[in-house]
């Protein structure tokens, strides 16, 4: 386990209502005890770069967390080129072939979300981990001598929208003006009767596209009126983010923009305007859609740019630099930064 430094640590977990919990860690102790529904939880006071602690966490049973790191942990979230993973880039990619014969690496540790398990990155735990998010955090263990921990919730091919909540995007002012102004130009009934001309000319295309065996392609998608969207908006924050949120983390290197925003009239812009507000993203953005002409973070941390024909090798981003300017940001970084704000972390 890696724990964020230089910011007040949640720790949490479940226990009996009114059952007295003590976590100790490095010196610390802090007591609490279990809410009506079980929950509970502690902030433990801002911690330094360590290696080699016991976390132990004392209620009617006793749990210890050995070999606990703190350094600094980065959230890697957004579509297909987060998700790429070090064995799909090695065999065409000589800066990954480099940086896995320089392992193994054991200041940097990988979360798996599936098995809710911490792992040294060695060259055989990280061939499954995301490429770009490994040459990140390798960049940050080599500028700064401290230990890094690496956590990933991305899916390939997704809009933006499905990364924030409609309640949070209906709380920002900004991304519902944006949805409005386009109101005023977008006809509706135009953009389905274009449509239906579009589907009938796939349907043709893709019925001799099946009898030559071929494949039909995409169905064009229907529009919808301004602010429409045909999924339900954050499914994918609910599912891929939710379940980390209080852990705490110096910022998040988002990948995202091809996928678009998924919600009819609101642009890439402010759509990330929305998730920053709402504490979603924070720290790097790589922007990767023409679309996209700026970065956007939460706190005053330094920031990469990396776009779509400069992104070979992976690891392009990683040497730039930008990892040690991004590292070096304790002072910019509030003592309740955490996934908090909107939803969970160190549970036990």
């Amino acid at each position: 386990m890696v724990l964020q430094q230089d910011i007040k640590v949640p720790i949490w977990g479940m226990a009996d209502p009114g059952e007295t919990v003590t976590v100790s860690l490095a010196g610390q102790t802090k007591i609490t005890k279990g809410a009506a529904d079980g929950k509970w939880r502690v902030n433990l006071d801002p911690l330094q770069t360590a290696e080699g602690l016991v976390l132990t966490v004392q209620g009617s049973k006793k749990i210890e967390v050995k070999d606990v790191l703190v350094g600094e942990v980065w959230l890697g979230a957004g579509q297909s080129n987060m998700v790429g993973r070090i064995n799909d880039y090695k065999g065409r990619d000589e800066g990954s072939k480099k940086a896995l014969a320089a392992g193994p690496f054991p200041g940097l540790r990988l979360f798996n979300q599936e098995t809710g398990r911490w792992t040294e990155a060695t060259p055989t735990t990280v061939g499954n981990f995301s490429a770009l998010l490994f040459h990140f955090g390798a960049g940050l263990l080599s500028e700064l001598k401290r230990p890094v921990g690496l956590m990933v919730g991305a899916v390939s091919g997704t809009p933006s929208g499905y990364w924030f909540t409609e309640d949070m995007y209906l709380a920002d002012e900004s991304a519902q003006a944006a949805v409005k102004e386009f109101a005023k130009t977008y006809d509706l009934n135009l953009a389905l009767e274009k449509y239906d001309i579009q589907l009938a000319d796939w349907k043709k295309k893709a019925e001799a596209a099946r009898a030559a065996g071929q494949n039909p392609g995409i169905e064009p998608d229907r529009p919808l009126p301004p602010g429409g969207s045909k999924a339900e908006l954050g499914h994918l924050y609910k599912k891929h983010i939710l379940p980390m949120v209080p852990y705490g983390i110096r910022g998040v290197l988002w990948d995202q923009g091809e996928g678009g925003t998924g919600i009819t009239g609101l642009d890439q812009y402010h759509a990330m305007g929305a998730s920053s507000k709402a504490g979603v993203i924070r720290g790097v953005v790589i922007s990767r859609s023409s679309t996209c002409k700026s970065q956007w973070w939460r706190h005053s941390v330094g920031f990469g740019r990396c776009h779509h024909k400069e992104c070979q090798p992976v690891c392009r981003f990683a040497s730039s630099g930008a990892a040690s300017r991004v590292g070096r940001t304790e002072g910019d970084v509030p003592e309740d930064s955490d996934l908090s704000e909107h939803g969970h972390g160190q549970q036990h």
